[in-house]
């Protein structure tokens, strides 16, 4: 029997690893946080992209932050001929199942012009 080191790891029977591998992928769409019916997630998703571009367009990004508790991860956005912006993203709101992603350009003080569920 050959000896197993660590340069040079050695796996047995390699088509029962690839086959473990699939079943657990294919297990992960149960561990979704919101119902898999996509009708549902489709009406779900664009309320609340409707609801949180009404509550936030135009709005100081100051007030996001103060409402959510945090700053989010910021990335900026390379835009020429547009102001400076960023894509913000908060994280996944429980209820919807969206990862709560904002547009905000920066100026005087920066704005939130959009908001994303992802």
């Amino acid at each position: 029997m050959e000896k197993v080191t660590a340069m040079k790891p050695y796996i047995r029977n390699t088509s029962l690893v690839a086959a473990l591998v699939m079943a657990g992928f294919a297990s992960l769409t149960g561990c979704a946080p919101y119902p898999l019916d996509t009708a549902a997630v489709a009406a779900t998703e664009s309320g609340r992209e409707a609801a949180m571009r009404k509550r936030w367009a135009d709005k100081p990004y100051r007030e996001l932050v103060k409402e959510m508790g945090r700053e989010g991860l910021v990335m900026d956005i390379p835009r020429y001929g547009w102001p400076p912006s960023s894509a913000v993203v908060f994280g996944i709101d429980d209820a919807s199942g969206c990862v709560d992603a904002f547009l905000v350009v920066h100026g005087k003080e920066p704005l939130i012009k959009d908001y994303f569920c992802r």
